[in-house]
């Protein structure tokens, strides 16, 4: 593959090498080449180079011409290091280390230096990167090491019995400086007096005053018995910014390295600066260096690399370990401290499993445990100690959160586990909080651009846009050529993965960790048949520049930004960003200036069925684990509750809804809502949500459509399971639900567990959404709903509705439990708001959940487009007025009337109304065989015709008793008294029936009154069509609110849990990138 490389280290001259770069590469590198560069030195390569002896020179950028190639060599003794402004690989250029079959081996560290503006702007690239030109090559395969992967038992949090000692000094202590402490191995707990804290501010502008302190810290150090260990710590700062006093500090850097038997010059307080982090351990009287088991030191550069340091050292003896930290954070010094911690090792180190094979991790590395709580902060840090076997691995931490390991009541939850090193390393070289890291970027018609397996740290830019850790940059089609592969991305200042406009790319196995802004971007809403696969998003930020944002949807981050649906995601888990883990959210049409690459038309996007979004998990984000619910205009804003709706035909608006179907997804412990959906044809299943406010929020989409909303074999758990659980925030009045829907939707093997009220908060399994202004009839609690606990005495199956945000559609709210599982009937019934309009003896109030009732009836909506009072009449000429509940008005809402049952017929005045034009009475839900009798006062002596349409005209009958007995389509009318009732009947041969407003469609049933004899006027019928009565009621059964067991169907509800528990996603295999989902 490579022909006479040249072995090059650029400015220092090398031993010719003989080196086989790949097994199927039998030519061999011959020659030395000398590049005669250095520091601050433009490096152009025309040639094969190989980079084989680190260098200390920082160059002002590489350029690889045309022709030429630049290779790492591997296994280089002590690591290869290079620093450079910027690699440019020219048309015709490659940057190889290692390859598909022939992996990187040994370490390589790529540094991109340079600060904001550095007065340099490579066209397409800017500065600070490595970037890929047109027919240019990058290829960067390190060694392989597995991602992630989740612990398989719970972690739970060290107690109190582990600690020997701790400490902690803040800005509470109102202190800052050197915080010493020393230790008797022999003690087996220490109190204050033991350790001695003494704390000395080095911050002065007197070099007599700092001289005094280093004699101050000479005389402790003396004061300690041998074999005490010492322990260092600064909190905020040890010296003024830059030493701007002048102060000499040799003396206390002489007695640091005295202390660690160190050679002068090497101990690394020497580095320190203004606000710089370090903390030290020191076994007194052991001949050390700073490397070794008996002497620790570590140092944080402020003024590089990030905005928050962390310095920690560790010493363990034979059954603790002594921990020092010094945390320093550049805005709000205030939150700076110290800790100090004594360990007991049978606390601190755990030998955890691990749910894949880790063989190829290795001791010292570095992982991260996810937060399972709502709080994305309780994520630890911790280091492989031991690797035990190929599924376990010991490693030090002390646990301060639990992180949990369970399927709880169908819902999987166990922590992700990422390994955050590699050998090959990319890593921008910041300052302090300018958020300006490094970047990779491609552009279109590259040649190869392969990242596998390596590590980036710092990097991404804030501002300009466009810079972000790995960029496909207007690439098109990528298909065979491109790949992103086991990264792992942490700390950015932009991102970690953008894809704009590119198709056909592969992202697998990556983790991003710590990103300012959306994690896995799809850019401007045209990118197509990527896929995206197994990949974890942890902590992302929201960006913090005083409320300027790259693009406006980053004020509310996700860790997966998904722009077009045209793509598929699987097995993917976002995990603790600050506001959202996966955002749906599809442009009118394609964002941003440059030509669309797919050809898409305006709404296209939105209303493209999504390709796939299976296996994917979102927890512990601080809003929503998953949301799909906005638009977003051609400028980027977003264009909130518009909904999800795609069709048939997407270029096509009038097609056909298509069925969007999502399942295998798990979401739990997110701060508001698990799972927010609008969309108007839905299937769920599989869907395990719990422990958050709201499980799923289900809500309308579009407009003038027949709604297919379904949620089947599903599990949704709220958060508290009884009276004896412990809130950690009890002070939350929110209230809590598993589903809370508008409708209609139905349900069907769907399991609720753990919605126990408190004083605080209601809660209930089921609950409607507030402030809805919609019509909405057609929800059905189907077969095989179940609930594992006894209402009310457990908890609440209908959460109580807030009547303070009451809007018209809520007046008529309702829901038929088909199965009686809600209510624990024996046979349908019907849940709905408890106004006298719509009660009878055949109801019965649920005071539980508050404004519900039981009924034992079947109801229709209805809607009449002239502004009217209505009365329902019972066979005794008792009548309840409309107008009168809750300010339900038909004028402005539909309202319910009871269907079936002859014992009652309803009947209409009209306020204001002459009836000079047509009368339109819309029925909602009453195709079905459901009949009911409605009266309508109309003009004396008027001449009617009533029809739904000219084909489908009513009959005149002579006599009221017809209606009870007909099923046709016929009226009586008495027309001197001014009454028609009408016998509305829905035929039983009509499968569908309406569910809204829908005229256009010709679904939802009309019945037009229309006078013909142009006889016009007021009437109040009311009086006179009391003579009128329904006909004597049947004998019926009679509800109870006395709740029964609730035993009914028990071993379906046994195999239904059974069915959750198994339904875990497997995506063990982050080769292929696709699991298995079993239901």
């Amino acid at each position: 593959m490579y022909s006479k490389l040249q072995s090059n280290v650029f400015s220092k001259t090398v031993h010719t090498e003989t080196l086989e770069l790949q097994p199927d590469d039998k030519r061999l590198l011959e020659t030395t080449f000398v590049m005669n560069v250095g520091t601050n030195d433009l490096v152009t390569i025309s040639t094969g180079i190989l980079y084989d002896t680190s260098s200390t020179d920082e160059y002002a950028g590489i350029v690889i011409e045309n022709g030429a190639k630049l290779v790492f060599k591997p296994n280089v003794v002590g690591g290869l290091l290079l620093k450079t402004n910027y690699i440019l690989i020219k048309a015709g250029g490659r940057m190889d280390v290692g390859s598909k079959d022939c992996r990187y081996s040994g370490k390589l560290t790529i540094q991109l230096l340079g600060e904001r503006d550095p007065g340099y702007d490579i066209e397409n690239f800017g500065d600070k990167f490595i970037g890929v030109e047109r027919d240019a090559d990058l290829n960067m395969y390190g060694e392989y090491q597995l991602p992630w992967t989740r612990i398989e038992n719970t972690l739970s949090k060290m107690s109190d019995d582990g600690f020997a000692y701790r400490s902690e000094v803040t800005q509470d202590n109102n202190v800052q400086g050197l915080v010493v402490y020393h230790f008797d191995t022999e003690l087996d707990t220490y109190t204050a007096a033991d350790v001695n804290e003494t704390i000395i501010n080095f911050r002065t502008i007197s070099q007599k005053t700092f001289d005094k302190r280093v004699e101050q810290l000479a005389a402790y150090l003396d004061s300690v018995p041998e074999q005490h260990i010492v322990v260092f710590a600064i909190r905020k700062s040890l010296v003024t910014p830059n030493n701007s006093e002048g102060i000499n500090l040799t003396a206390l850097y002489n007695l640091v390295e005295d202390f660690f038997n160190l050679e002068e010059g090497m101990s690394k307080i020497r580095q320190l600066e203004f606000y710089d982090g370090y903390a030290g351990i020191k076994r007194k009287g052991m001949n050390s260096n700073s490397n070794s088991a008996d002497g620790i030191e570590a140092q944080s550069d402020y003024n590089k690399d990030n905005a928050v340091q962390i310095s920690e050292a560790s010493m363990s003896t034979e059954d603790r370990t002594l921990t020092a930290m010094s945390f320093i954070s550049l805005k709000g010094h205030g939150k700076s401290f110290t800790r100090v911690e004594v360990t007991y090792r049978n606390h601190s180190e755990h030998i955890i499993e691990l749910a894949d094979d880790v063989s190829t991790w290795n001791v010292d590395d570095r992982i991260m445990i996810a937060s399972t709580s709502k709080d994305p902060e309780e994520h630890e840090y911790a280091t492989i100690t031991e690797l035990v076997d190929s599924t376990h691995v010991k490693i030090r931490l002390v646990t301060r959160y639990e992180h949990l390991c369970q399927t709880y009541k169908g819902v999987f939850m166990c922590a992700e586990v990422a390994l955050l090193n590699r050998n090959v390393v990319v890593k921008g070289v910041t300052f302090g909080a300018d958020k300006y890291g490094g970047h990779i970027k491609c552009v279109a018609d590259f040649n190869s651009f392969n990242l596998n397996s390596i590590e980036l740290k710092h990097m991404g830019q804030q501002f300009p846009i466009g810079r972000y850790p790995v960029h496909f940059h207007l690439a098109g089609d990528v298909e065979g050529k491109a790949s992103v592969d086991s990264l792992v991305i942490y700390l950015t200042y932009a991102r970690c993965v953008t894809i704009h406009r590119t198709n056909n790319l592969t992202v697998r196995n990556t983790v991003c960790i710590e990103s300012a802004g959306h994690g896995y971007f799809l850019e401007d809403g045209d990118e197509q048949y990527n896929k995206i696969l197994n990949n974890l998003a942890m902590l992302i930020r929201k960006p913090d520049n005083d409320g300027v944002f790259l693009i406006p949807s980053d004020k509310n981050p996700s860790g997966f930004y998904i722009t077009n649906p045209n793509n598929e995601f699987e097995g993917n888990v976002a995990v603790g960003s600050e506001s959202i883990g996966f955002y749906v959210v599809f442009p009118i049409s394609p964002t941003g200036t440059a030509d669309p690459l797919n050809g898409l038309k305006d709404y296209e996007a939105s209303r493209t069925k999504i390709t796939l979004f299976k296996g994917n998990t979102f927890h512990s984000n601080l809003e929503t684990g998953l949301y799909f619910d906005d638009h977003m205009d051609t400028d980027g804003n977003i264009i909130a509750n518009s909904g999800y709706n795609p069709r048939v035909a997407p270029n096509d608006s009038g097609s056909e809804l298509a069925l969007l179907e999502l399942s295998c997804l798990t979401g739990y412990s997110n701060g508001k809502v698990n799972m927010r959906l609008r969309a108007a044809k839905v299937s769920l299943s599989n869907i395990a949500l719990a422990k958050s406010k709201t499980g799923l929020l289900l809500l309308r989409g579009a407009r003038n459509e027949v709604y297919d909303q379904e949620l089947k074999t599903s599990s949704i758990i709220g958060e508290r399971g009884s009276a004896d659980v412990v809130e950690s925030n009890d002070t939350d009045s929110d209230s809590r639900a598993g589903l809370r829907f508008s409708g209609p939707v139905n349900l069907s093997g769907v399991y609720f567990d753990d919605f126990y009220a408190t004083d605080v908060y209601d809660s209930g399994a089921i609950a409607f959404v507030a402030d809805n202004n919609e019509e909405i009839a057609g929800n059905i609690i189907g077969n095989d709903v179940y609930f594992g606990f006894r209402d009310p005495t457990d908890g609440n199956r209908v959460l109580k509705p807030n009547t303070a945000k009451d809007a018209d559609g809520n007046l008529v709210e309702s829901f038929r439990d088909d199965s009686g599982s809600v209510t624990d009937s024996d046979s349908a019934v019907t849940v709905l708001r408890s106004t006298d309009f719509q009660l009878t003896e055949n109801c019965y109030k649920r005071e539980n959940w508050g404004n519900y009732s039981v009924c034992d009836e079947n109801y229709a909506m209805v809607k009449v487009t002239k502004p009217a009072s209505v009365f329902r009449v019972d066979h005794e000429g008792k009548t309840e007025t409309l107008e009168s509940e809750g300010g339900i008005s038909p004028s402005n809402t539909p309202f319910n009337l009871i269907v079936n049952n002859q014992q009652y017929h309803y009947i209409m005045r009209f306020d204001g109304f002459d009836f000079g034009k047509t009368v339109n009475f819309k029925t909602f839900e009453s195709n079905k065989g459901e009949r009911v009798i409605v009266g309508f006062c109309v003009p004396p002596s008027a001449d009617l015709r009533i029809q739904y349409n000219a084909s489908d005209r009513f009959s005149y009958t002579p006599s009221y008793d017809d209606l009870a007995t007909s099923s046709e389509n016929i009226y009586f009318h008495d027309k001197n008294a001014g009454i028609v009732f009408v016998n509305v009947v829905g035929p039983d041969d009509d499968a569908t029936y309406c569910l809204n407003d829908y005229e256009d469609k010709g679904i939802c049933r009309s019945i037009k009154i229309k006078v013909t004899n142009s006889v016009t006027g007021e009437n109040d019928c009311i009086q006179n069509s009391l003579k009128y009565k329904p006909p004597s009621p049947q004998v019926r059964r009679v509800l109870s609110p006395k709740q029964k067991l609730g035993t009914k169907g028990e071993k379906g509800l046994i195999d239904l849990i059974q069915q959750l528990i198994n339904r875990r996603y497997n995506a063990s295999d982050k080769t292929s990138g696709y699991g298995t989902c079993d239901a």
